[in-house]
C-alpha cells in the first residue's frame, strides 16, 4: 500500500474532524443531561477531580509525542530495525508510567475532601468515581503509546475507525448511565470502556502492521536511551500544559467559589471546541511532515508549512468572529443564560482562544520538524508565565482578570514561537 504524506494527512484530518464532531454532539446532548441528573456543586467537584486526573497523567512525560515523531522519521528512512527497537523502548517506559500513575492516584484519593470541599456520601461518591476514572486513564495511557507508533507508521483509516468507534460507544454508555441515575459513575465508567476498546483495537492493528511491514521487534539499550533523552524537557512542557489547562478552574474555585467553575467551563465549551478543530487540523499534518523530514524532502516540508500557515490565518479570524457573535446565544440555547459568564468575559475569551490556537499550532509544527527539545523548553517557560499572569489577574480582577492574563501569556508565547521557527514559517505555498 502506498502510504504517501497526502494520503496520511487526508485520513488524519477525516479522523480528527469526525472525533471532534462526536465530542461536540456528545457534549451538546450529555451536558444538559448531566446538569439535570447531578447537583451543580457535585458536578463542579467532578470537574475539579478531573483536573486532578489531568495532573496525574503528567506521569507520562510526553512519550507518545516523541515516539510518534521518531517512528515517522525512521519510517521515512526505511529503517525498520529502529522502528521495532523504539516500539519496545516505548512499551517499557509506558509500563513504568502506568504504575506511577496508579500509585499516585491512590495516594491523593484520601485528600479529596479538602480539594472538593465535600463530606459524607457526596465525598464518597466523588472518590468512587475517581477510582474508576483512574483505571480508565491508565488504559488510555497504554493506548496512546500504541496509537503513537501506528501514527508514525502513517496509518490509514484503521486508527480513525478504532478511536471514533470507541468514543461513540463511550458516549452512548454515558447517556445510558445518566438516564438510569448512576450519578458520577455514569461519567467515570465510560472512561474505562473507551480506554479498553481503544487499547485493544490499536494493539490488534499494530500487530497486523508489524507483520505486514516485516518490522522486527527487538530490545535495544541505545533505543531506550535515545527515547529517554528528550523526555525531561517534554515532561516540563507537559507540566506547563497542565498549568494552561487546569490551573484556571482551581483559581476560580478559590477566588469566587466552586459554583463559578461550571459557568466558566460551559461558557468556554463552544469556543474551545472550535479551537480544537483548528489545532487538530495542524496536528493531523504532523506524521506526514515528519515523514517528509525523514525522507529529506525539503520542498514538501516548506509547501506543507505554507499551506498550514494560510489555513491558520483564515481559521483564526473566523474563530474570533464566531465567539463574539454567537457564543452567548449558543450557551443560552444549550444550557441556559445562567451558565453564560457575560459579554466582557466573552470578548476576552475570544482573544484567548485565538492566541491559544496559534501557539498550539506552532508547537505542533515544531515537534513534527524534530525540534522537540527546543519547543518543550519554550512551552515550560510559557507555562510559568501563564501561571503568573492568570494568577495575578484572577486575584486582582476575578474572571475578567484571569482571561486578560491568559491573553498576555499566550500572545508573548506566540511571538517567541514564531521567532524560534523562523524561516520555516512562511505564508507562501
Amino acid at each position: 500500500m502506498n502510504r504517501t504524506p497526502a494520503r496520511t494527512t487526508r485520513f488524519n484530518l477525516a479522523s480528527q474532524y469526525l472525533s471532534l464532531g462526536l465530542n461536540v454532539a456528545g457534549g451538546l446532548a450529555l451536558t444538559p443531561l448531566a446538569l439535570r441528573s447531578l447537583d451543580p456543586a457535585l458536578y463542579g467537584a467532578w470537574l475539579l477531580t478531573g483536573d486532578v486526573l489531568a495532573w496525574l497523567s503528567l506521569t507520562d512525560p510526553g512519550l507518545s509525542t516523541v515516539l510518534s515523531q521518531r517512528v515517522a522519521v525512521f519510517y521515512g528512512e526505511k529503517n525498520r530495525p529502529k522502528i521495532g527497537q523504539s516500539l519496545v523502548a516505548g512499551f517499557l517506559l509506558t509500563a513504568f508510567v502506568v504504575a506511577l500513575l496508579v500509585g499516585l492516584g491512590l495516594t491523593v484519593m484520601p485528600f479529596f475532601g479538602e480539594i472538593a470541599r465535600l463530606d459524607g456520601s457526596a465525598l464518597q461518591g466523588v472518590r468512587d468515581a475517581f477510582g474508576v476514572a483512574l483505571a480508565g486513564t491508565a488504559l488510555v495511557v497504554v493506548s496512546h503509546t500504541l496509537f503513537a507508533v501506528t501514527q508514525g507508521l502513517q496509518s490509514g483509516p484503521g486508527n480513525g475507525l478504532i478511536y471514533n468507534g470507541a468514543l461513540l460507544v463511550s458516549l452512548v454508555a454515558t447517556a445510558i448511565g445518566l438516564a438510569r441515575g448512576w450519578g458520577l459513575l455514569a461519567l467515570a465508567w465510560p472512561v474505562v470502556l473507551r480506554g479498553a476498546l481503544y487499547a485493544l483495537g490499536n494493539g490488534a492493528y499494530l500487530a497486523w502492521r508489524l507483520r505486514a511491514e516485516g518490522i522486527p521487534v527487538r530490545f535495544s539499550r541505545n533505543a531506550l536511551r535515545e527515547l529517554i533523552q528528550p523526555l525531561p524537557l517534554t515532561l516540563l512542557a507537559r507540566l506547563a500544559g497542565a498549568l494552561l489547562a487546569n490551573l484556571e478552574n482551581a483559581l476560580l474555585a478559590r477566588r469566587l467559589g466552586v459554583a463559578v467553575v461550571p459557568v466558566y467551563v460551559l461558557t468556554r465549551k463552544g469556543p474551545d471546541l472550535a479551537r480544537l478543530l483548528i489545532e487538530r487540523s495542524v496536528v493531523a499534518v504532523g506524521p506526514a511532515l515528519a515523514l517528509a523530514v525523514g525522507r529529506g524532502d525539503e520542498d514538501s516540508v516548506r509547501q506543507t508549512i505554507g499551506r498550514v500557515g494560510l489555513v491558520l490565518v483564515w481559521a483564526l479570524g473566523l474563530l474570533a468572529g464566531g465567539v463574539l457573535l454567537f457564543n452567548e446565544a449558543f450557551v443560552r440555547l444549550w444550557v441556559g443564560s445562567d451558565f453564560f459568564s457575560g459579554e466582557p468575559a466573552n470578548a476576552l475569551l475570544a482573544a484567548v482562544v485565538v492566541v491559544q490556537a496559534l501557539t498550539s499550532g506552532l508547537v505542533a509544527l515544531g515537534v513534527a520538524l524534530g525540534r522537540v527539545q527546543r519547543m518543550s523548553a519554550l512551552q515550560t517557560g510559557q507555562g510559568i508565565l501563564h501561571a503568573a499572569c492568570v494568577g495575578a489577574g484572577c486575584w486582582a480582577f476575578g474572571l475578567e482578570g484571569l482571561l486578560g492574563g491568559a491573553v498576555v501569556s499566550f500572545s508573548v508565547a506566540a511571538v517567541v514561537f514564531l521567532r524560534t521557527l523562523g524561516p520555516m514559517i512562511t505564508l507562501s505555498a
